[in-house]
């Protein structure tokens, strides 16, 4: 459904200016730009029917990324093919399979019921009246959705299953959701959730979600792909990042001195408070015993808890380089 290779995507922004007097007269005269690079040559595939989640830190590039895909920008270098075409080269064609859902945005009049936007959707995309009628019931039951009310007095909740419905009336082959559950409540999440994955099992919808909250991640999608600063630390299976919470432990420990004077040469120690710290450490039985043994016998401990690791932590610990991901099995393509 997706592959891309060697994609770059570099901005030019304005140079800072010196705060001199001679500068910034300067800066009336001339403008000096210097090149942010977005993207870094990544290569990225998702096969169809697949549901893909894409996190990153803030200005780790997923944004830009969405937009290539979309069609929205174009690339400095690098080729994308989605659903065997260029997205910018061919955008009137290749918008009517794709559905897009960004968080912050909104396709829905405001003013008028949800239900009224949806008709002029389908007005928009020439959907025919039976098919349209099918898919809207079958929308509406699998988001348990509220149409009939004007979309400014909606809640967030109810706006954004209204947002996505929209994006999917048209039956598209793709489907991007950035951030669909951004501000809701548990219940609302959970509803979000259970509908994108009846979709994608129902329409075969190959989906990708980008979101902050790694449970929206570990309960939808089946691959993920971590990015930041331009590249990819890690693509493959969730199982594999699951695999290494399973293996790893947390201590958390209180020492009788200040974190500053602790040093101890095999292991890094995460200051979390003057006296508090905290250490990753693999569960293996043959390394961990001895492990804390050591700890116990050459570091100032008044106290420790032993935790298992979370998802959170794990990626932490990968966007801090202190988790080597080359040697992990990488996402095969279904067959």
């Amino acid at each position: 459904m997706i592959e891309v290779v060697g994609l770059s995507k570099n901005y030019q922004v304005r140079a800072r200016q010196s705060s001199s007097v001679w500068q910034s007269l300067r800066a009336l005269f001339s403008r000096e730009f210097r090149t942010v690079s977005a993207l870094e040559g990544v290569d990225f595939r998702v096969p169809e029917g697949r549901i893909h989640g894409l996190i990153g830190r803030n200005g780790s590039g997923k944004s830009t990324l969405l937009k290539i895909l979309c069609g929205i920008l174009h690339p400095s270098a690098g080729t994308a093919r989605v659903n065997g075409v260029v997205p910018w080269a061919d955008r009137h064609r290749y918008v009517r399979d794709i559905g897009v859902v960004f968080g912050q945005k909104s396709q829905l009049t405001w003013e008028l019921p949800a239900v009224d936007s949806f008709h002029l959707h389908r007005s928009l995309y020439g959907i025919e009246p039976a098919a349209f009628e099918y898919m809207l019931e079958f929308l509406c039951d699998a988001f348990e959705a509220v149409v009939d009310r004007p979309v400014r007095s909606l809640s967030l909740g109810e706006r954004m299953k209204c947002e996505i419905i929209c994006a999917l009336l048209h039956e598209p082959k793709l489907l991007f959701l950035d951030e669909p559950t951004i501000g809701l409540d548990l219940v609302a999440k959970e509803q979000v959730r259970r509908a994108v994955r009846a979709i994608n099992a129902r329409l075969g919808t190959t989906v990708i979600l980008t979101s902050h909250d790694l449970s929206d991640v570990t309960s939808v999608c089946d691959e993920i792909s971590l990015l930041d600063r331009g590249r990819f630390l890690y693509q493959g299976p969730i199982a594999d990042l699951l695999t290494v919470v399973s293996s790893r432990k947390l201590l958390r420990l209180t020492l009788r001195e200040p974190v500053s004077s602790c040093r101890w040469e095999s292991l890094s120690l995460i200051p979390t408070g003057e006296f508090t710290a905290e250490v990753q450490l693999s569960a293996d039985a043959f390394t961990f015993q001895p492990t804390l043994q050591r700890l116990l016998s050459q570091l100032p401990i008044a106290d420790l808890s032993i935790e298992s690791l979370q998802l959170e932590q794990v990626i932490g610990a990968i966007y801090r380089g202190e988790l080597d991901t080359s040697n992990w099995r990488k996402a095969k393509p279904a067959a």
